[in-house]
């Protein structure tokens, strides 16, 4: 989904003007844009980073290639953040997973890794994780950030949030049980 559609699903919830159409650039610097749907833009970011966060989406799973040399022991993933998460790493080479090392040892290595997205920012930009999510943490944050407003109170907003949240973590980890599941060897 479009971050324009997200935004207007939010506004939408609140009773307010939508955005009738796509604006050029990054949502902050629109003219067409005005400045309670620019703070909503920045309550769905911020809610796209706590879905994000909570849990490694298999949405948002890569796995980056790292060709190693003899006595390097530091590399680079310069396509991971401070935000990614590193799940595993494997010996390309021989079809194992790694475990630490001595600089001495050469590989080429995969890593599993989860990366979050960068803000949405484009009237374009798509959403990777459950936007029904994004859709209602952004519009809990909203709801807290003006107070009461004859609908839902920001902790029933928060709650809903907490439990589509919840659900769908459960829902995704079902596709990756492996990892969830732990015992001795």
């Amino acid at each position: 989904m479009a971050f324009r559609q997200i935004i207007n699903k939010v506004l939408t919830r609140l009773r307010e003007d939508t955005i009738t159409s796509d604006w050029t650039g990054d949502v902050l610097d629109s003219d067409d844009v005005d400045d309670y749907q620019k703070l909503i833009s920045e309550f769905v970011n911020e809610s796209k980073q706590l879905v994000e966060d909570s849990w490694g989406w298999g949405v948002l799973r890569t796995i980056e290639t790292v060709t190693t040399s003899n006595g390097t022991a530091s590399y680079t993933l310069s396509n991971l953040n401070d935000r990614s998460r590193i799940l595993q790493v494997i010996d390309d080479t021989n079809d194992a997973v790694l475990s630490q090392m001595s600089d001495e040892l050469s590989y080429n290595i995969r890593v599993h890794a989860v990366q979050p997205q960068d803000d949405l920012g484009t009237a374009a930009s798509t959403l990777k994780c459950p936007e029904h999510i994004v859709v209602l943490g952004a519009y809990a944050l909203a709801i807290a950030e003006r107070g009461e407003d004859g609908g839902l109170t920001a902790s029933t907003a928060g709650l809903r949030f907490q439990d589509a949240l919840s659900d769908a973590i459960v829902q995704d980890q079902n596709r990756t049980v492996n990892e969830t599941t732990w015992y001795a060897s």
